[in-house]
C-alpha cells in the first residue's frame, strides 16, 4: 500500500463517546447521529441532500441542553496539578481570581478562530445576470423599499404575477417565503418545532455548504431567526415577512428579530429589516437597512447543483493498494480517494480492479473509509470523527455520510460529502470493501490504517461588501462569531494554577461562539466507578489533576431569561431559567440512567429522547419544589411530552390525568435525591407510570393505565447504591470561570451579573436538595465573602380551620439561606387560647382551640452562621361548625336535598384551607332548593375535592361505594352523603 503525501496541518482534536449511559444526554445524539443518514438528529432541511450525515460527535444535544464530551486520558496526556495559587502570568491564557471567588480567564489568539461580523448594514447589494448562469455585484447606499405589502406565513407559496423568473437555469413562475430570512425555488424550507430545529450545533460554514440541493436566495439566513418555531414568536417579537408584487419586481420584506441568544443579552428596541427584489431581468437585490443588531447569517445566491454537474477536481487524498489476485475483482480496492468537487463540497471514491455489479440475493456489498483524528488511533468502536460508506444490496443502495453520485466507471462507487470539518487536518484513516450474506462476513479487506494529511482548501471568502465586475455562479458570504473553544484546556489551566479543588465547572464568556446555541450548553463529563447502583457505569478520567472534576457546562448565558435576564429585562423573573439549567445539568452527573425490575424483567426508567431524563410517563413529583405555590410541581429530571417537560402527574375525577409541566417551579425528586446519595431508600415514596397512554381529543388530559414503582423495584434492578445516603459526598465546590477574548478587561457589569447568578445558585441548590446538599464557591487564596442571614420567600398563606380541626403547614419553602446552610424553624401563637402550634423540622401543626383569629408567626434561623432569624406570619381563623342538616341522613326516608351538597362543600373548602390548598371551583356554585337538580357531577365533586385534601395532609383518600358511579344509570342514595360526611369528620 502507498500513501500518497501532502502538506501536514495541526491535527483536529475533538472528544468522543459513543456509550450513551456514559454521557449525559449529549451522548444519545451521538448515538443518533450514527444511526444512519435518515435519522432525525441531522438537518431535514429540503436544502440538503439525501444521506447527508452530522459530524460526528463534535455537536451534540439534550431537548434543551447539549454537551461536548472532552478527551478523556487516552487522547491527551494528562497534567498534574501543580498546586500554585496565585493568578496566572500575564498575558494572553491567563488564569486570575476576584475577591468575590470568581475565577477569569483571558484567552490566547490561538484559543479560538477570529469572527466575520455582517458589515452589510444600510446598504443595498445589486446581483446583475450574464445570461450564462453567472452574475456580477455592485455596493450601493441602501435603496429601500419602503412599500413592503401584506405580510404572508412563513413557508407560503408566492406565485409570480406579470413576469417568470430566471434562476439556476430555470425558470420559475412561483418560490417560497422561509420565516428564517431566504426564498426557495421548488420546495419549501422546512424545520422542527418545539425549540429544537435542524443542524442546531451547527456553525454557520458548516450550514452554508449544506445549500447544494434547492435553489435559494439568500438575504439573511439564521436557524433561529424569528424564533424556535414558525409562530410561537410572532406576537411577542412582531416577526414577520411581507410581499409586493408590481408588474417589474417582486419585494419581498422580513420584519423579524432573533429572540434567544443576545450577544449581551439584551433584547433590541426595534426589530431588523431586510429586503430581497426580484426584478423582471433577472437581477437580484438585497437591501439592508442600519438595525440589523445580529452578527451572523448566511448571504448570497445558492443555484443546486445537480448531482450531474459535480465533477471531480483536483486530489485532496488517497489510499493506494496493489491488486489483490485471491480477492473477487469487485473487492479488491485499488484506491480510495477524496477530491475536490466543482459542487463546493467534495467527493470520496472507491475503486476496485473488476465492475461493481449487483449483488446476488442474499448478500450485500460494502464499501467504507473511517478518518480518525484521535490518538491513539480507534481507541474504541464509533471513535472516528467521519464515516463514509455505501451498501449495495439487491437493487437497494444506503448510504453513510454523502450522497451517491452517478457511476461513471463500472469499477468506480462515488459520495458527495459535505463535510467542511474534513478539511485542514491530519487523520488517521482506514479503508475497506466487504461482502456479506445472513451468517456475516464473507469476504473482502480492509486496508491497513494510513495517516492522511487533508489540506485546508477553503477558497478565500467572498467579500460581498465591494463591487465585483466579474461573473460568478454562487456569490456568498457566510458571517459568524468565533469558533468553538477546548474547555478541556481552559479547566487544565485553571486546575494548575489554582490546584484540584473543584467538582464542578461553569462558564460564562463574554462574547459569542459560532454555535447555534450560541456560547451555551457545551459540557463535559465524567461517571465514576466509585458510585454504582444509580445506572451508570464506566471510568472517564478528567484530563488533568486527580481525579476530583466530575461535571461541567458552558452555560446558555446568551439568552435574555438565563444569565442576563433578571437586571435586563423589566418584571422579568430573573435567572430562573438559570437556576434550572445549573441544577438539572449538575445532576446529571448521577441521573437519569436507572432501570426498574417489572415481571422480572429489566425496564428502564428514562426515556427515549436522550436516554438521560425519566420518561415522560413516570410520575415524579419534586420533593422539595424551588416555587411550593406552583400546582404540583415535578421532578426536573422528566422527559417531554408534547414539548414540554412533565414529571408530575395530576389524577382527574374522571380518571384522566393531566401533566403539570411546571419546569422552574420543581426540583429534584425523591428518585433524584436517592440517585445522588441524599436519601435513603425508605424515604423514597411509591412512584407511578401510566401505561398506554393516550391523549383526550381537544384537552390537555390522557387516559392510561396506572402502575405503582416502587424504590425496591429499581433497587432489584440496579443493585443498592453506593455509597449509601449516610456516606455520600454532600458538599461540592463549584468553579465559576468567566472567559473572555484576547485583550479584553472583564465588564464589570457582566461580571456583576454572573456573580449575582451565581449566589443565587448557591440558594437554589440548597433548596430543591432540602438541605441535605450544599454548593460551594471557594477559589483558593480567596477570601470569604462572609456568612449571610436567611431571607423570607414571599408569604405564608393564611388558613381557615373548623373547631378541633387541624392543619399543617409546611415552611421550609417560605425562607432560603443565601449560602445554603441548614435552617432551624420555631412558631408562636397570639392567641393560644384559639389556635396552638406545634414545630416538627420544617412543619408547623395547627390545633384550633375555639372560635376566633390568631397571628401565628415563623422564624427560620440559621444556627451555623449568623444566627439572625427571618419571620413570617400568617392569620388562622377557627370558625365552628353546627351539626349536619338531617342527621343521620336515612335511607328512604330522608330525601336527598340542596342542603346537603352545600354544607359538604362548605366544610370540604375548610378542609382544603387547612391543607393549605384554595377553595375548589364547583359546577353550580350556588344551589337553590326547588331550581337547581342535583347531579352526578356534584357528587364527583365532593369527591376529589375531599380526596385532594386528604393527600395534601399527608392521609390515604377514602374509598366509596360506587367507586365508577355513571351518569343516568347510578341514582345519587343517602349512603352516598353518609360516606362523604364521614370522610369529612374523619379528615377534621
Amino acid at each position: 500500500m502507498r500513501l500518497v503525501p501532502h502538506s501536514l496541518v495541526t491535527a483536529l482534536r475533538t472528544g468522543r463517546s459513543d456509550d450513551y449511559r456514559s454521557a449525559p444526554c449529549a451522548s444519545e445524539c451521538v448515538r443518533c447521529l450514527r444511526i444512519g443518514v435518515a435519522t432525525a438528529c441531522l438537518l431535514a432541511l429540503p436544502l440538503l441532500g439525501a444521506g447527508a450525515s452530522g459530524q460526528g460527535a463534535r455537536h451534540l444535544h439534550e431537548h434543551g441542553h447539549p454537551a461536548i464530551v472532552l478527551e478523556g486520558p487516552g487522547s491527551r496526556p494528562v497534567r498534574p496539578v501543580t498546586g500554585a495559587a496565585s493568578p496566572g502570568p500575564p498575558g494572553p491564557g491567563r488564569v486570575s481570581t476576584t475577591p468575590t471567588n470568581q475565577i477569569l480567564v483571558e484567552l490566547a489568539p490561538e484559543d479560538t478562530t477570529s469572527a466575520n461580523l455582517f458589515d452589510l448594514r444600510g446598504r443595498t447589494l445589486t446581483f446583475t445576470p450574464d445570461g450564462q448562469g453567472g452574475y456580477s455585484r455592485t455596493v450601493q447606499s441602501v435603496a429601500w423599499e419602503d412599500d413592503i405589502g401584506p405580510a404572508v406565513a412563513d413557508g407560503e407559496e408566492i406565485r409570480l404575477q406579470s413576469f417568470t423568473f430566471d434562476f439556476a437555469s430555470r425558470r420559475w413562475d412561483s418560490f417560497f417565503v422561509s420565516g428564517r430570512g431566504l426564498i426557495s425555488f421548488g420546495k419549501r424550507l422546512t424545520y422542527r418545532h418545539h425549540g429544537i430545529i435542524e443542524n442546531r450545533y451547527g456553525t454557520m460554514r458548516e450550514i452554508a455548504a449544506k445549500f447544494v440541493t434547492v435553489p435559494t436566495i439568500s438575504p439573511l439566513y439564521k436557524p433561529y431567526l424569528g424564533g424556535w418555531s414558525s409562530d410561537e414568536w410572532t406576537d411577542a417579537y412582531g416577526a414577520t415577512q411581507h410581499v409586493r408584487s408590481s408588474p417589474d419586481r417582486v419585494v419581498v420584506t422580513w420584519v423579524t428579530t432573533e429572540p434567544v441568544k443576545y450577544v449581551h443579552g439584551v433584547p433590541p428596541d426595534e426589530p431588523s429589516r431586510f429586503q430581497v427584489v426580484l426584478r423582471a431581468d433577472g437581477s437580484v437585490q438585497f437591501n439592508y437597512q442600519n438595525d440589523i443588531f445580529f452578527g451572523d447569517g448566511i448571504v448570497g445566491l445558492f443555484p443546486d447543483e445537480p448531482d450531474e454537474e459535480s465533477t471531480k477536481g483536483a486530489l485532496i487524498a488517497s489510499i493506494v493498494d496493489g491488486s489483490n489476485p485471491q480477492l473477487a475483482g469487485h473487492l479488491d480496492l485499488l484506491e480510495v480517494a477524496i477530491y475536490e468537487s466543482s459542487t463546493g463540497s467534495a467527493i470520496v471514491e472507491w475503486t476496485t480492479r473488476d465492475q461493481i455489479t449487483a449483488p446476488p440475493s442474499g448478500t450485500r456489498y460494502s464499501y467504507r473509509l473511517h478518518l480518525d483524528a484521535d490518538e491513539p488511533y480507534f481507541e474504541e468502536d464509533g471513535d472516528e470523527e467521519f464515516e463514509f460508506q455505501v451498501d449495495l444490496e439487491g437493487d437497494e443502495v444506503r448510504t453513510r455520510g454523502g450522497r451517491l453520485l452517478p457511476r461513471k466507471a463500472g469499477n468506480r462507487i462515488a459520495l458527495l460529502v459535505e463535510h467542511p470539518g474534513l478539511f485542514g487536518n491530519s487523520m488517521h484513516a482506514r479503508a475497506g470493501a466487504h461482502q456479506f450474506d445472513d451468517s456475516g462476513w464473507v469476504s473482502g479487506e480492509s486496508l491497513d490504517p494510513v495517516l492522511l494529511e487533508v489540506p485546508d482548501r477553503a477558497a478565500p471568502m467572498t467579500d460581498l461588501s465591494r463591487s465585483d465586475s466579474g461573473f460568478s455562479k454562487r456569490q456568498s458570504e457566510v458571517f459568524h462569531h468565533r469558533g468553538g473553544l477546548d474547555y478541556a484546556d481552559i479547566v487544565c489551566r485553571v486546575i494548575d494554577i489554582l490546584g484540584d479543588e473543584f467538582d464542578f465547572f461553569v462558564f460564562h464568556e463574554e462574547f459569542v461562539l459560532d454555535h447555534q446555541e450560541r456560547g451555551g450548553g457545551r459540557g463535559f463529563d465524567y461517571p465514576s466507578r466509585d458510585v454504582s447502583g444509580i445506572g451508570r457505569s464506566g471510568d472517564r478520567s478528567p484530563p488533568c489533576g486527580e481525579g476530583r472534576l466530575k461535571f461541567g457546562y458552558s452555560d446558555w448565558v446568551k439568552g435574555p431569561d438565563v444569565f442576563y435576564g433578571g437586571a435586563r429585562r423589566p418584571n422579568h423573573t430573573g435567572f430562573e431559567s438559570g437556576l434550572l439549567l445549573f441544577a438539572h445539568e449538575i445532576t446529571h452527573w448521577w441521573t437519569a440512567y436507572a432501570s426498574y425490575r417489572r415481571n422480572g424483567m429489566r425496564e428502564p426508567l428514562f426515556g427515549e429522547y436522550c436516554g438521560c431524563h425519566w420518561r415522560p410517563e413516570l410520575h415524579t413529583p419534586a420533593a422539595f419544589p424551588w416555587d411550593p405555590t406552583s400546582p404540583g410541581p415535578g421532578g426536573f429530571m422528566s422527559d417531554y411530552i408534547d414539548g414540554r417537560p412533565a414529571g408530575f402527574w395530576r389524577e382527574n375525577a374522571d380518571g384522566t390525568f393531566t401533566p403539570i409541566t411546571d419546569y422552574r417551579g420543581g426540583g429534584h425528586s425523591w428518585l433524584d435525591l436517592y440517585m445522588m446519595g441524599l436519601a435513603d431508600t425508605d424515604e423514597v415514596p411509591d412512584m407511578f407510570i401510566l401505561r398506554n397512554l393516550q391523549p383526550v381529543p381537544g384537552t390537555d388530559r390522557y387516559t392510561g393505565q396506572k402502575e405503582t414503582v416502587s424504590i425496591e423495584q429499581v433497587v432489584a434492578a440496579e443493585g443498592p447504591r453506593e455509597p449509601p445516603a449516610e456516606l455520600a459526598q454532600k458538599v461540592f465546590n463549584v468553579a465559576f470561570v468567566y472567559v473572555t477574548e484576547p485583550g479584553r478587561t472583564p465588564d464589570p457589569d457582566l461580571l456583576d451579573l454572573q456573580r449575582e447568578l451565581r449566589d443565587r445558585i448557591v440558594e437554589h441548590w440548597a433548596h430543591v436538595t432540602g438541605g441535605r446538599s450544599r454548593v460551594t464557591t471557594t477559589v483558593p487564596a480567596v477570601g470569604d465573602v462572609g456568612n449571610r442571614a436567611p431571607t423570607p420567600v414571599g408569604t405564608l398563606a393564611d388558613r381557615v380551620v373548623p373547631v378541633d380541626g387541624t392543619a399543617v403547614v409546611e415552611v421550609r419553602g417560605a425562607f432560603r439561606d443565601p449560602d445554603g446552610d441548614p435552617l432551624t424553624y420555631d412558631a408562636t401563637s397570639s392567641a393560644p387560647a384559639v389556635a396552638s402550634v406545634a414545630v416538627s423540622g420544617s412543619t408547623v401543626t395547627l390545633r384550633a382551640v375555639a372560635a376566633g383569629t390568631a397571628t401565628v408567626t415563623v422564624t427560620a434561623t440559621d444556627v451555623g452562621g449568623s444566627n439572625t432569624p427571618a419571620t413570617l406570619a400568617f392569620r388562622v381563623t377557627v370558625r365552628a361548625q353546627a351539626a349536619f342538616t338531617d342527621d343521620p341522613i336515612v335511607p328512604g326516608v330522608t330525601p336527598v336535598r340542596a342542603v346537603h351538597f352545600t354544607e359538604l362543600r362548605e366544610r370540604i373548602d375548610l378542609l382544603r384551607s387547612a391543607a393549605g390548598l384554595r377553595p375548589f371551583s364547583w359546577t353550580d356554585p350556588i344551589l337553590t332548593t326547588g331550581l337547581t337538580p342535583v347531579r352526578l357531577t356534584h357528587l364527583l365533586e365532593l369527591r376529589g375535592a375531599l380526596a385532594a385534601a386528604y393527600t395534601a395532609s399527608g392521609r390515604t383518600a377514602p374509598t366509596f361505594t360506587d367507586p365508577a358511579p355513571t351518569a343516568g344509570t347510578t341514582p345519587i342514595t343517602a349512603a352516598h352523603l353518609t360516606e362523604l360526611r364521614a370522610a369529612v369528620l374523619a379528615l377534621r
